[in-house]
């Protein structure tokens, strides 16, 4: 009796061990295409047109939208509503390779495992697990190229989500970012040849930043802009017209030029702040302007800015990153008026919550991460 029992639990085992396994691999199993479903619902004067489950936006182009789910890529042309699954970047082995599966990403929240800048000439710059991928063959074959210096576990991501850009030039440039408790010297990296090999732009001496919030690339002044941080003496708005080899500084030492994204217009340069202090106990919102130099309060933020783009008619949009227990957003129309748009709960109280976002002429494209409502969702919102 007791040698059948033993043999029944050894098979019922096996038998849940192979099902748990055929239902993980289907789990896991990242589809060919992902359908962006038609829709209608009102969201705050706006509408979400569009949903795709499971996906992270990262870049939108002339040609269509890139997103992500894990370290596979997807990619859908302007006029078509299905995203194709076009390539996958190749983690190797180690802590980051886990996050590979999606349910340990569902686990510890860490959706935004991949990072894409894309560039005319179809390669694609994908940072992952601390690593740079290159592709010229628009993302069919990754080569690492480069390996991050700081990157990991108690260490952070390496780079932010607009810690990257390219300019007209063919540059690209992204930014280090990790939590550099030490506050040894901080680099912008740069690469001439696609994105294959780099080399530092300019070096942050010992104890003069934190890290690099920001690197983006502004169309109507053609200069590269940089954000850096966290401390009042660390936080720096500055900005090159010689591709990188002279930045001007339009303000630093305090909270008020803290930024983690930035917003270009013909007249103005525009941030939510990214932290408070006794001077400034609630984030705003500001205004540079380009031609007077100066700065003006424009808004009040119920948490702290994050992302933000603008859309072709001029509407402005940014984030906030959910610190105060919701993620909301806010736009507008003229620069001065602020409007928050909505404001979502976060999904996992001790996670952080964000709405990332890229803009597609007057539709706003935005990923829901931790929070209570389109959770890891790409939402498509009209006017």
């Amino acid at each position: 009796m007791k040698r059948i029992r033993k043999k029944r639990i050894a098979v019922t085992s096996l038998t849940f061990l192979i099902c748990a396994i055929i239902c993980l691999t289907i789990y896991e199993t990242p589809p060919k295409q992902i359908k962006l479903r038609s829709v209608s619902i009102p969201v705050g004067g706006l509408k979400i047109s569009g949903i795709a489950r499971d996906l992270i936006i990262q870049e939108v182009t002339s040609e269509g939208i890139w997103a992500t789910r894990g370290y596979n890529i997807y990619f859908t042309q302007n006029d078509k509503y299905t995203f194709r699954r076009i390539g996958k970047v190749p983690i190797p082995l180690g802590i980051p390779f886990i996050l590979k599966f999606r349910i340990i990403r569902q686990i510890l929240n860490k959706q935004e495992v991949l990072e894409l800048l894309i560039n005319e000439s179809e390669s694609i710059i994908a940072f992952g697990g601390g690593r740079i991928f290159h592709s010229s063959n628009n993302g069919q074959v990754f080569n690492e190229v480069y390996q991050l210096n700081h990157y990991g576990f108690g260490k952070g991501r390496g780079v932010m989500p607009q810690g990257y850009a390219t300019d007209t030039l063919g540059n690209l440039f992204w930014g280090e970012y990790w939590r550099n408790p030490d506050r040894s010297e901080v680099q912008l990296l740069k690469s001439n040849d696609g994105g294959i090999s780099w080399e530092p732009s300019i070096v942050f001496s010992d104890g003069e930043i934190r890290h690099i919030h920001a690197v983006q690339y502004d169309p109507f002044f053609n200069a590269l802009w940089i954000a850096t941080g966290d401390l009042d003496q660390e936080c720096h708005i500055m900005y090159s017209t010689d591709g990188g080899n002279n930045f001007h500084k339009i303000g630093s030492g305090s909270q008020k030029w803290r930024a983690c994204s930035l917003i270009f217009s013909q007249e103005s340069v525009y941030w939510g702040m990214d932290g408070h202090s006794d001077l400034y106990p609630k984030p705003l919102i500001w205004r540079w302007d380009r031609v007077t130099m100066e700065t003006e309060e424009v808004g009040k933020l119920d948490s702290f800015g994050f992302y933000s783009t603008s859309l072709s008619n001029g509407t402005l949009v940014l984030s906030t990153d959910g610190t105060n227990g919701s993620a909301s957003l806010w736009y507008s129309t003229n620069g001065t008026n602020w409007l928050q748009i909505v404001s979502w709960d976060r999904k996992i109280k001790n996670h952080f919550g964000n709405i990332r976002m890229a803009s597609r002429d007057n539709d706003l494209v935005i990923s829901n991460i931790n929070l209570s409502h389109f959770n890891n969702d790409l939402l498509v919102l009209s006017n």
